[in-house]
């Protein structure tokens, strides 16, 4: 199974005239900083209708780097979650639309390695903004393209025709002040006790990551965090453990699925030595069997985050055990390794 979010991971826009791509287009990346338009091919789903392991894409054209502010996504209905990347042109070559992930080898390993997370869509989010301060970016390099991994599940009585819209504003090089990687950590150990509350701890090392990359302990800063879960979940929590300050809260939410869970730090979170990121992910399970990780009725545990680290973070769980039950909450250690690319 393919893991969503893997951990191989500002100023006024000006809108430009449409350029005739097919596909609906609109802007062309250049000196300027501009709003780029993009709305992808609509997709029939009948009632009851999942869609998974399909990916749409769309090829820039852009001769020089774009350096993207802020995403906003719009879709009508049925989106579940996507997870948007981006890659070099030739990269699982093909017709931009949509296709099968499979047919082109599409992975998400892989794209976030050879390119980089553009965005991440909160569960069933219908309209929603990832937004950076202003001067901070993410580059995406000349001649690339972007390429989502969709999942649409359609909980309505009625067959829905339905397109995701992208408006990407960027800044010109010479405004940017930092430019932004991105982060993620997954828990692929999910085993949910029926009937029960249960909470799952995943506490990632990375200072031993650091001091082999940068010489020294993590310091930098996050300014955008995502989380993504499925409907049992009730806690979302990511801390920094350590460090100068002590441990610390760097995100924390109980937010249903449907509303927009991506916030921007304000202020950023200053690691300031922190060595380890600690993810927990609760969930109440009414549900007479257990639950594990996957689509559907199955769960997830994972963020996105984007820092100036200036590297790609990331983690997954290596296994799971169950600790004890605290009341009424059945806690487990996920253990995780994590890598600083």
């Amino acid at each position: 199974m393919k893991h969503p979010l893997a951990f191989l991971l500002f100023a006024l826009p000006i809108i430009v005239p449409v350029i005739g791509c097919d596909s609906g287009s609109t802007g062309e990346p250049g000196d300027m900083g501009q709003t780029l338009t993009h709305t992808f091919e609509s997709l029939t789903i009948k009632p009851g209708e999942e869609f998974k392991f399909v990916c749409q894409s769309w090829t820039l054209n852009n001769e020089e780097p774009i350096f993207v502010n802020s995403v906003t996504q719009t879709n009508g209905g049925a989106w579940h979650h996507s997870n948007w990347y981006f890659v070099p042109e030739r990269k699982f070559d093909g017709p931009d639309g949509t296709w099968d992930c499979v047919d082109r080898g599409f992975d998400n390993l892989v794209a976030s390695g050879a390119g980089g997370v553009l965005f991440a869509q909160s569960t069933q989010a219908t309209e929603e903004t990832q937004k950076f301060p202003d001067g901070m970016a993410v580059r995406i390099p000349p001649r690339a393209r972007v390429i989502g991994d969709i999942h649409l599940l359609n909980a309505s009585a009625d067959t829905l025709n339905t397109a995701l819209s992208f408006e990407i504003a960027t800044i010109p090089e010479d405004q940017v002040e930092t430019e932004l990687f991105p982060m993620s950590f997954t828990n692929i150990h999910l085993n949910l006790e029926p009937r029960a509350e249960s909470h799952f701890v995943m506490d990632c090392d990375i200072e031993e990551q650091f001091r082999v990359k940068f010489g020294g302990r993590p310091d930098f800063n996050i300014y955008y965090v995502l989380p993504h879960y499925h409907d049992l979940g009730n806690l979302f929590r990511i801390e920094a453990i350590g460090g100068e300050d002590g441990d610390k809260t760097i995100f924390e939410t109980n937010s249903g699925i449907g509303d927009p869970l991506g916030m921007t730090l304000t202020p950023p979170f200053a690691m300031n030595g922190a060595t380890r990121l600690r993810l927990t992910c609760g969930y109440d399970n009414p549900r007479d069997e257990r639950v594990g990780v996957g689509f559907g009725d199955q769960e997830m545990c994972i963020f996105l985050a984007y820092t100036d680290a200036p590297a790609k973070i990331g983690a997954f769980t290596v296994d799971n055990k169950f600790v004890k039950k605290e009341g009424a909450v059945y806690m487990n250690d996920s253990q995780c390794g994590a890598v600083v690319l």
